[in-house]
């Protein structure tokens, strides 16, 4: 558990937090869909497959692959996206219940969103396993 504390063990690589916030949101979700309703209004078939995929994608992420880390973002934004979208539409007609978990949901997909940028980022300008540079920031 990486996030806890805000100690990579790869440095600049937060795949780790991504693997935790995908496992967490693939729990609350198969909890919630017997005993409080779908998160995401898509049917229960579908509802199963989300869990499946976000366990799926929370196993293969890695700190070798900027395609995994480009898809965790992907992931993770659409699902901020579709999940606060339920959460406001059926505010109104769905349980309390529902709408916290859907909340919660969205606070651990934002989390990996966030997590994931950095973990581009950090692939991007090739910094993943490697520490600062003596004098990086000097001006010269």
């Amino acid at each position: 558990m990486a996030f806890l504390t805000n100690t990579p063990k790869v440095r600049h690589y937060y795949g780790d937090t991504v693997r935790t916030m995908f496992l967490a949101a693939a729990i609350v979700y198969a909890v919630s869909l017997p005993l409080f309703g779908e998160i995401l209004p898509i049917g229960i078939m579908s509802g199963i497959g989300v869990v499946l995929g976000l366990t799926l994608f929370a196993g293969i992420t890695n700190p070798h692959s900027k395609v995994f880390m480009v898809l965790n973002i992907i992931i993770s934004g659409l699902a901020v996206f579709l999940i606060q979208n339920a959460a406001i539409m059926y505010f109104r007609t769905d349980t309390t219940m529902l709408f916290l978990l859907r909340e919660a949901s969205v606070i651990l997909f934002l989390i990996a969103f966030y997590e994931g940028v950095k973990s581009l980022r950090s692939m991007l300008l090739g910094t993943i396993g490697h520490g600062a540079a003596p004098n990086e920031f000097d001006k010269k």
